[in-house]
């Protein structure tokens, strides 16, 4: 995640970003990480400013309602327990109305939006399938 993010400040500088986690901890996460390496990038120091108009912004799904950018990275966050096994504790997805939240997260970006997780994702095709 922070090296998209790094790459992000670097090569498209001129376009705004936010990433959205699944949940408070992996925010937190993610925002410490990323705090991390800022550190060692100073010359990035302009795009992450806190004042600018359209900051930079790590949020949790729960937060984010309202804060559109050029681009959006989701990060899943979910993963796999030491067993191999892939909970499907989704967090705020499951309850009642996850959906709209996950539809408020997609609907964030402008341009860009990038899915990021520890697990396979599988390709959704819409349309007929070919005879065979």
């Amino acid at each position: 995640m922070v090296d998209l993010v790094i790459r992000h400040a670097r090569e498209r500088a001129g376009e705004t970003l936010g990433v959205i986690t699944m949940g408070i901890k992996h925010m937190n996460r993610i925002q410490a990480a990323l705090d991390r390496e800022l550190g060692r990038h100073a010359e990035l120091g302009v795009f992450f400013e806190p004042d600018a108009e359209e900051r930079f912004f790590v949020k949790n799904l729960e937060r984010v309602q309202g804060d559109e950018r050029d681009a959006i990275i989701i990060s899943v966050g979910y993963g796999k327990d030491r067993a191999g096994n892939l909970p499907l504790r989704f967090g705020p997805l499951l309850p009642e109305g996850g959906r709209r939240r996950l539809n408020v997260a997609i609907t964030r970006a402008r341009g860009r939006l990038t899915v990021v997780s520890s697990f396979r994702l599988y390709r959704y095709r819409s349309g007929p399938r070919a005879a065979g």
